[in-house]
């Protein structure tokens, strides 16, 4: 079963758990900052398959986050949520190899946010999915 790991501090995003917490075939873990990102990856890297971060994390930014997870599990997929997208953003993101269609603009509906975890979860390669 899928394992995400989910850090977002704005409330109404916290809500998008919601559809994700009711399916079966997910594990999720949903926490409010930057550095629990990385205390949960440090404490036990094979635990997840999928980060999905918000674009403000505070304690450690998001930026910094990503950068460290590049470098210290390489292919661990994450989704990014930001509240605006524009040029230097994306171009940010890419250069710590977040492709476009790996960020979700805000607000976004349950739905699509859902179908967008699913579809990353999907090109996962089947060895590097949790059992």
């Amino acid at each position: 079963m899928p394992r995400i790991l989910f850090a977002e501090d704005a409330l109404t995003t916290m809500d998008l758990a919601g559809n994700l917490l009711d399916d079966p075939h997910l594990t999720l873990d949903v926490i409010p900052d930057g550095r629990s990102v990385l205390d949960r990856l440090n404490a036990a890297p094979s635990n997840y398959d999928l980060v999905i971060l918000g674009d403000d994390l505070p304690e450690i930014s998001t930026l910094e986050c990503i950068a460290y997870i590049r470098n210290m599990f390489r292919n661990l997929p994450i989704l990014i949520l930001a509240t605006t997208v524009d040029k230097t953003r994306l171009s940010e993101l890419a250069n710590l190899g977040i492709p476009k269609k790996r960020v979700l603009t805000k607000p976004i509906s349950r739905q699509i946010f859902a179908d967008q975890i699913h579809q990353a979860l999907a090109e996962i390669p089947p060895k590097r999915r949790s059992s």
